[in-house]
C-alpha cells in the first residue's frame, strides 16, 4: 500500500502472513527516494531477515530454512545508500 508522509516522503506498507507457522511480518518504510527504489529497499531488507532462534518450534525453523534456499541477494550498488547498506558495520547503540 502506498501513502505519503507529512514531509512528502514516499511510503510503502507491506505485510505477509503464513499459516504454518502462524506468523506475520509487516511494517512500512518512508524515505525520500522514488517508489521503485523504496520497493527495492524493502525487498532487500526482508531478504536479509534471519532467524536467530526457533526455540522448540520446528515449523518456524522450517519457514526460515525454505526462505534461505530462495534468498537471491541484493545489488545495493545501484541504489541510494540506506542505513543498512551504507556500511558493512553500521553504527549501532552498542557492540554485538
Amino acid at each position: 500500500m502506498r501513502f505519503a508522509a507529512k514531509d512528502g516522503s514516499s511510503c510503502l506498507a507491506f505485510s505477509m502472513n503464513f499459516d504454518q507457522p502462524r506468523v506475520g511480518i509487516g511494517g512500512w518504510s518512508c524515505q525520500p527516494i522514488p517508489v521503485a527504489a523504496l520497493r527495492a529497499f524493502i525487498a532487500c531488507t526482508l531478504d536479509r531477515l534471519v532467524l536467530l532462534s526457533a526455540g522448540n518450534d520446528p515449523t518456524m525453523a522450517g519457514l526460515f530454512a525454505k526462505a534461505e534456499l530462495r534468498r537471491t541477494g541484493c545489488n545495493v550498488s545501484t541504489r541510494q545508500a540506506d542505513w543498512i547498506a551504507a556500511a558493512q558495520e553500521p553504527s549501532l547503540r552498542g557492540p554485538l
